[in-house]
């Protein structure tokens, strides 16, 4: 929601610095452009509690009680889109910790939530955004120029890695627990198509040589080191750095 200006105050003065007569009163026509300062402030904060609650009826012909149902969609959560999406956004961009987030939310709105909860809204946030992760990562796949590459991440206690691939436009992960050529495969979906930019990670060589692009910043690295060398072949670094900055010239 962007901000709203709630009010404008005006501020003016009777008399005049110079002479010290009398001024027109509020309401004047001015001669300038008003000088303006603005005291941005968050407003008190409350959460919303929804209430639904189920009656009970008793037939007065058989006494029987029947009782009202309150329908699935709304018994399925226990909170709302936007507390979801707030939780969502904490833990998936600043990377805020689940027991970060429950501080946050009662030290901010005066809402407890538990570990547990917090969790809970995650994976759901997480599923419902599957049919977007798979638009997203479909996207890149058929993107003509992508890069690729994996880093080590955590799942609970066991250990696993974060594959991401990223396009012009788009940008997908998926995490496993493998770092090799079955991990990579799974994010390229198929036959590779387009050119990919990798480091030289063996399992990067599933990608055929001619449309895959080794990371220059590793390559630059590599042309240097060979280039401080004091032995004859110090002559391949210079000309490969020589190439390197004809090409980012280029």
């Amino acid at each position: 929601m962007p901000c709203q200006l709630l009010d404008v105050i005006h501020h003016y003065l009777k008399a005049c610095q110079g002479c010290g007569g009398s001024l027109p009163k509020e309401g004047g026509e001015d001669v300038m452009e008003p000088r303006w300062h603005q005291v941005v402030d968050i407003p008190p904060l409350l959460v919303e509690v929804m209430e639904h609650q189920s009656h009970a009826r008793c037939c007065p012909n058989c006494h029987v009680v029947t009782w009202g149902e309150i329908p699935g969609k709304i018994t399925r959560h226990r909170f709302g889109p936007r507390l979801a999406a707030l939780v969502g956004y904490l833990s998936g961009s600043p990377h805020v910790s689940k027991r970060g987030i429950g501080d946050f939310l009662e030290q901010v709105f005066g809402l407890p939530l538990t570990l547990g909860s917090v969790s809970n809204l995650e994976q759901e946030l997480s599923k419902a955004l599957a049919v977007l992760h798979a638009e997203a990562l479909e996207a890149v796949r058929r993107a003509a120029v992508k890069n690729v590459d994996e880093t080590g991440w955590k799942m609970g206690v066991r250990k696993a890695w974060a594959w991401g691939m990223a396009s012009f436009r788009h940008a997908a992960f998926q995490i496993g627990f493998n770092r090799g050529k079955p991990a990579l495969q799974a994010l390229l979906g198929g036959k590779p198509r387009g050119i990919y930019g990798s480091d030289r990670w063996w399992a990067y060589t599933l990608i055929p040589v001619s449309p895959r692009q080794l990371c220059w910043a590793h390559l630059k690295r590599d042309l240097r080191q060979i280039a401080e060398r004091q032995s004859e072949g110090a002559w391949v670094g210079r000309r490969g750095l020589r190439y390197y900055r004809q090409v980012f010239e280029l």
